[in-house]
C-alpha cells in the first residue's frame, strides 16, 4: 500500500473518510485560527492512502465547501480538489490562515 508523501504535522492532519456526524470543522477552524494546513481525507493514521469511494468524490467535493462556509462564523472559505495516488482518490482540504 501506498504512503502519503507528507507526514502529519501541526499544518497536516490525514482522516480515513470524513466523519458523519462531526465534519472536521474543528480541524479547519484551527487550521484557519493558526497558520493554515491541510486536511487530507482518504488516509489512514499510520500513513496509508486508502482513497475515498469513487463513486462519491464529486458529492464531496460539491458539499464541503458549502458545509464549512455554512458551519464557521466568520465564513471559511477552503480550497478543495481531488488528487489521485496511483489507484486512490483522495480529497484535500487546504485552509489559509486568518486573519
Amino acid at each position: 500500500m501506498k504512503k502519503y508523501p507528507e507526514p502529519e504535522s501541526a499544518i497536516v492532519e490525514w482522516k480515513e473518510s470524513l466523519p458523519q456526524k462531526h465534519p472536521s470543522y474543528k480541524t479547519v477552524i484551527g487550521f484557519w485560527n493558526q497558520n493554515g494546513g491541510k486536511l487530507i481525507l482518504g488516509v489512514r493514521d499510520d500513513g496509508t492512502v486508502v482513497g475515498l469511494p469513487q463513486n462519491q468524490i464529486e458529492e464531496y467535493l460539491e458539499t464541503l465547501e458549502r458545509d464549512i462556509y455554512q458551519a464557521c462564523s466568520p465564513p471559511i472559505i477552503p480550497r478543495i480538489f481531488a488528487r489521485r495516488i496511483e489507484d486512490k482518490i483522495v480529497v484535500i482540504i487546504e485552509v489559509s490562515s486568518g486573519m
